[in-house]
């Protein structure tokens, strides 16, 4: 089972969050904020928090 955490941006506003996506075996498991990200230091919109 490969697990990966990459770290991607948000464009569903325009501040562009910082996200970290965690992928298992090709497939997106979770997204949760990006704690060293400029814009939103971890934090997570109302957007978010419906596609979890």
């Amino acid at each position: 089972m490969a697990t990966e955490v990459k770290p991607i941006l948000c464009h569903s506003s325009h501040e562009r969050c910082g996200l970290l996506a965690t992928v298992v075996d090709g497939r997106l498991t979770k997204l949760e904020g990006d704690p060293t990200s400029p814009n939103n230091a971890g934090r997570v919109c109302e957007r978010l928090k419906y596609i979890r």
